[in-house]
């Protein structure tokens, strides 16, 4: 393993540290669990290349992660296919050959038109085999151990806690390292009184630094122990039962990047008294590619099967590279405006739902940060800041006035929350 440097001498010294590398159980006695999963990938525009251009496609690289994996019993991998018009179909069929080959059998399901990603999601559960799903990103590289890593988690989680509904795992961006670190309580966030909203499963927990016996789940494999967050991201493991039984994700998200939706679906487990954890051990990790987005690359990478011919010859570096390229219509790629938009209004809809003073505390304080101040909250994922104040302003304005008409047809159930 190569030697990677760091100002922070606490992350070089957690980088190098072999019991966190993505390969470390392959020379440990580990019995995959029994359970099987099936893998649920929503997709749109994420193949725009020919079959002789196969392996530069993002679906390419997210199924030839998901054929990869180690120690799992992995029954179905199911494609929804939100309504593309590049060669997503057929990326597929080329990878049902070699999902035959290991009895694990791809589902391919189309729209007919672009539903959404809610929408999507809630299809693939509903043609799922298995009592555990897997949700996952199409432009998104698991490792290795990532469907072992969170299934042994929720098992053993689910010995001290029988109201675990999910593991999530970590989601690394353009790397398969935490590049920083974070305390435990500003992970998966969500806080009502300050309108705030925080993910966080990119950084590793201060608290875990001494990789001390106590922040082990297994000791005798080292894998960490989960901690219980309140809000989740994409990907993620589930009991499809209770996926169920909390309604699914709500398909009202409809404004032009889905923002939000699991935050809304985070707080519906919450309300019906589950828990929800998060696996912070970098084994089970994916890495996030952003595919179309551009803007800075902080790259490194330990040495990983996943380099070189996993994905026809291309290194992870070089899918990185090709990730930052700008692309539109493609997955949730959207510009500033749109992604602005719906930040707003997302977060107007989940604290107005919980709450009508929290959704007014949240519309002045967006008002303040969003308009008068242009923070970089909104626009640190796409690279640039909207400088016209009149522009922003009728965003915001428009963000909450197609907020209160859904929140009307919310209070009078013309739609399903």
């Amino acid at each position: 393993m190569k030697k990677l440097i760091s100002k922070n001498n606490k992350l070089e010294s957690f980088w190098n540290n072999p019991i966190l590398h993505p390969n470390y159980l392959d020379n440990k006695n580990v019995n995959p669990p029994v359970n099987q999963i099936s893998v649920v990938v929503a997709t749109y525009n994420r193949a725009p290349y020919p079959p002789s251009r196969l392996h530069d496609n993002p679906l390419s690289w997210a199924l030839s992660s998901i054929l990869s994996q180690k120690k799992c019993n992995l029954g179905e991998i199911i494609i929804i296919d939100d309504g593309s018009f590049d060669y997503t179909e057929k990326t597929v069929n080329y990878y049902r050959k070699n999902g035959k080959q290991k009895n694990i059998e791809i589902k391919y399901i189309k729209n007919k038109k672009n539903e959404g990603l809610p929408s999507s999601l809630n299809k693939g559960i509903e043609n799922s085999k298995f009592d555990y799903v897997f949700f996952m990103d199409d432009d998104c590289i698991l490792s290795n151990y990532s469907l072992f890593g969170a299934l042994y988690s929720m098992n053993k989680t689910n010995k001290s806690d029988n109201n675990i509904a999910l593991m999530h795992i970590p989601v690394y961006t353009r790397t398969n390292l935490p590049l920083g670190l974070i305390p435990i309580d500003e992970i998966g966030k969500v806080d009502f009184e300050n309108t705030t909203v925080t993910n966080n499963n990119h950084l590793f927990p201060e608290e875990y630094l001494s990789l001390s016996k106590n922040v082990f789940l297994d000791d005798k494999l080292k894998i960490l122990k989960p901690i219980e967050i309140h809000n989740i991201g994409g990907i993620y493991l589930i009991k499809k039962d209770i996926f169920k039984e909390a309604g699914g994700i709500c398909e009202y998200f409809k404004w032009p990047n889905f923002y939000g939706e699991q935050t809304d679906f985070s707080l519906k487990l919450n309300n019906l008294g589950y828990n929800l954890y998060l696996t912070p051990d970098p084994k089970f990790s994916c890495i996030h590619l952003k595919y179309g987005c551009s803007g800075k690359i902080n790259f490194f990478d330990i040495e990983t099967s996943r380099n070189n011919n996993n994905f026809g010859g291309h290194s992870l570096e070089e899918i990185v590279k090709l990730s930052s390229i700008p692309k539109r219509n493609s997955g949730c790629r959207v510009n500033t405006e749109d992604w602005s938009y719906s930040k707003i209004i997302s977060h107007y809809i989940i604290f107005s739902k919980w709450e009508k003073e929290i959704g007014q505390k949240w519309k002045t304080k967006i008002f303040r940060e969003f308009v008068e101040q242009n923070l970089n909250n909104f626009s640190a994922p796409i690279g640039k800041k909207i400088m016209d104040k009149k522009k922003r302003e009728e965003i915001w304005k428009k963000a909450i006035i197609d907020g209160d008409n859904l929140l009307k047809k919310i209070n009078l159930n013309l739609v399903s929350v």
